[in-house]
Formats: structure tokens, C-alpha cells, sequence
């Protein structure tokens, strides 16, 4: 599993602090490119171009509004940001426009077909059928994130990202929410392709929690302690 820290921020100078601080303890950043303004959004991608490390790259916001950044210019940077440490995550929701233009070609990028609901976990049905459809695009994971209301929605998640993990699929399913948490703690155990996390940190203001429940490094590295002295009795 690997652990990927989100970047949601306004300034380039963030983005580079940020990932020059933390480079050693996570494997990739996730970028929101929506969210820069300004020049900052072309120095982004300039230093992704130029950078070693890995990216998860996506347009979303966080309420699946629509995106500030025209489609053409989306289009642009998704042709030139192209490399096996780049990963562009696009949400079936809402952004089958860029599924379509990114599956019209063979791409060198990894590719995560995702779906959000921040308002409730649908039915097991419902869930499926979202998977089939995500499925259709060919992508190298699916990544599934959901308000869970209670515990038997968290539950309900857990056994989908075991059933994925069954059926040998690249799969990411985390649960929102207070609930949703223990879909986080358990997400390596149930084979989980990403985790994502934030930092407890004073020194800087880019990491942010971008989705509710979301465990910080600290926090997995005390819980994974934890499941590892268990293992060993």
C-alpha cells in the first residue's frame, strides 16, 4: 500500500515546501491543481515536469463542483503531465469528459477511476454498479469514498474492498466520516492500492485533512505499531 499525502493549496511555494519536507516519508502527493491560483498552477506543473518524485495529480474540488480551470487547459496539462510516477485520478461523477479524452489514447500514466459521495454510502447494489461502470474505462485502480452514517455503512465498505481484493482488482475504498475511520485503520489489512493521510505539523500549512476522518502519518505509524505487536503474539 502506498502512502500518499494530499496537497490542497492556493501557493506553488507550499506545494514545493511541502513535498521537500515530506519527501522521505511518503510515496507520492496528491495535488489538487484546481485549487492553485494565479501562476502557481503552471510552477506546479513545471516542478512536477522536472521532479523525481511521484504525484497523484486531479482537477477535482471538494464538493464535485465544477472545475475553475477551462477544459482545454485541463486537456493540455493531462497530455503533458505523462510519466509511470504520475497518477491522474478523475471522478466518474463528474468528470467523464477527461475519462473520455484520456482513454482516446494509449497514456504512460497511471490512471484511478474514482467515486465520491460525501453525503451518504449508497446500497451494496448501487456500489457495484458504480464499479462496473468505473471498470469500463480500464483503469489500473478504482478508488471508492463514502460518508459512512454508521457503523454497518463502514462495515458494508469494508467487505466491497475485500471483494475486490478476492477478485485480484487494484482498489481503493475508505469510508468518510467518524464511521468511515475504521475502513482507514484496517485499509492495508484489506489490501488497499493507497492510503491517504495528513501530517500534525505547526511548521506548515499546505497538509490538510482534505476528506473527514482522514488519519495523519503520526497516527498510522502508532496504529501499524500496534497491528504488528498483535501479529506477533
Amino acid at each position: 500500500m502506498k502512502c500518499c499525502l494530499p496537497i490542497r493549496t492556493a501557493e506553488f511555494e507550499n506545494v514545493r515546501a511541502t513535498v521537500e519536507r515530506y519527501d522521505k516519508d511518503f510515496d507520492l502527493f496528491e495535488i489538487w491543481l484546481d485549487y492553485l491560483e494565479g501562476d502557481s498552477q503552471a510552477e506546479v506543473v513545471s516542478f512536477i515536469e522536472e521532479s523525481a518524485t511521484s504525484f497523484l495529480l486531479l482537477f477535482r474540488r471538494e464538493d464535485l463542483s465544477p472545475s475553475r480551470t477551462p477544459f482545454k487547459e485541463r486537456k493540455r496539462y493531462i497530455e503533458s503531465l505523462q510519466r509511470d510516477r504520475i497518477v491522474w485520478d478523475f471522478d466518474i461523477t463528474v468528470q467523464e469528459e477527461e475519462l473520455d479524452f484520456y482513454r482516446a489514447e494509449s497514456r504512460s500514466a497511471g490512471l484511478i477511476v474514482s467515486y465520491h459521495n460525501y453525503t451518504r454510502t449508497p446500497s451494496d447494489r448501487d456500489l457495484r454498479e458504480t464499479v462496473a461502470r468505473m471498470e469500463q474505462y480500464a483503469p489500473d485502480t478504482v478508488k471508492l469514498a463514502c460518508l459512512c452514517e454508521n457503523q454497518r455503512d463502514a462495515l458494508r465498505l469494508l467487505l466491497l474492498a475485500e471483494e475486490l481484493r478476492s477478485a485480484g482488482k487494484s482498489a481503493v475504498v475508505l469510508g468518510m466520516g467518524e464511521y468511515g475511520m475504521m475502513t482507514r485503520i484496517f485499509a492495508e489489512q484489506l489490501g488497499s492500492a493507497y492510503t491517504f493521510l495528513t501530517v500534525l505539523s505547526s511548521e506548515s500549512e499546505a497538509p490538510v485533512a482534505t476528506a473527514s476522518g482522514q488519519l495523519a502519518l503520526e497516527e498510522k505509524k502508532q496504529i501499524d505499531a500496534i497491528l504488528e505487536r498483535m501479529r506477533k503474539r
